[in-house]
């Protein structure tokens, strides 16, 4: 299929260089504290590169005021060799890029041996060696990304799972209707051999009046991700064999 190249111009200085939000009036780079230093850790850590390929939506990314109030050393299971491991369900990973910034910001604590995160299930598995004590600091440096961690729970999942799937149902059928419906008309223009020129012309214009609002509507969720990133001065290439889970290149 026909990609679409969409390119917008770099982000302005109205947006927090962090999370996207609009600037309050006075502040310079960042909405918040909480940004500023989610800011400073992704560059302290060498991942600038997750700013020009995230897709996140304006303040998504902005790190919650309060620490996690959850003990999630509780929750670790101890594994062998004294090594822990925890499933966690991380609000906020929308694109590749986060999926990218949150395994590589956790892979470079030296006793973690494994942090593996899922996009579609927004799920991450973590894995270290040390006592269970280990797994709040880990949580909080989450945090500070500007994810949310809480633990992992399917029945949790399910209500977004349900979300997204009716809307790509409901994009899918509008799809499908249109489809039909501009091919019955193209079919009494090819076939009507004896139709008069203002009448296969009224039939065009039918087609495109079915057509063209099926395709404002149903290729929403590609229209959305475009957006995302044009918001941000990125480009992204809209089809739908597009993998949303390839990490950026630094």
């Amino acid at each position: 299929m026909t990609a679409l190249l969409a390119e917008a111009a770099p982000r302005g200085a109205a947006a927090c260089a962090h999370c996207g939000a609009p600037l309050p009036e006075g502040a310079a780079r960042f909405c918040c504290a909480g940004c500023a230093g989610a800011h400073a850790l992704v560059s302290g850590l060498g991942l600038d590169a997750f700013y020009r390929r995230q897709e996140t939506a304006a303040g998504t990314l902005r790190p919650a005021e309060a620490p996690p109030e959850t003990d999630f050393a509780a929750l670790a299971l101890p594994g062998r060799g004294g090594t822990h491991r925890l499933e966690l369900m991380v609000s906020g990973l929308t694109c590749g890029a986060c999926v990218w910034l949150l395994e590589q910001a956790l892979a470079q604590e030296p006793d973690v041996l494994r942090a593996r995160a899922s996009l579609s299930a927004r799920r991450l598995t973590l894995e270290w060696r040390g006592g269970a004590a280990r797994a709040n600091a880990l949580v909080a440096l989450i945090a500070r990304l500007g994810f949310r961690a809480a633990p992992w729970s399917p029945a949790c999942l399910r209500a977004t799972e349900d979300a997204e799937g009716r809307a790509l149902l409901r994009a899918l059928g509008i799809a499908a209707f249109g489809m039909m419906n501009v091919m019955l008309v193209s079919v009494a223009v090819w076939a009507g051999t004896d139709m008069g020129e203002a009448t296969r012309h009224l039939m065009h214009w039918l087609a495109a009046l079915i057509g063209l609002p099926v395709v404002l509507v149903a290729g929403m969720p590609f229209y959305r991700s475009a957006g995302t990133r044009c918001g941000r001065g990125g480009r992204t290439w809209i089809s739908p064999s597009r993998s949303a889970s390839s990490p950026p290149r630094r």
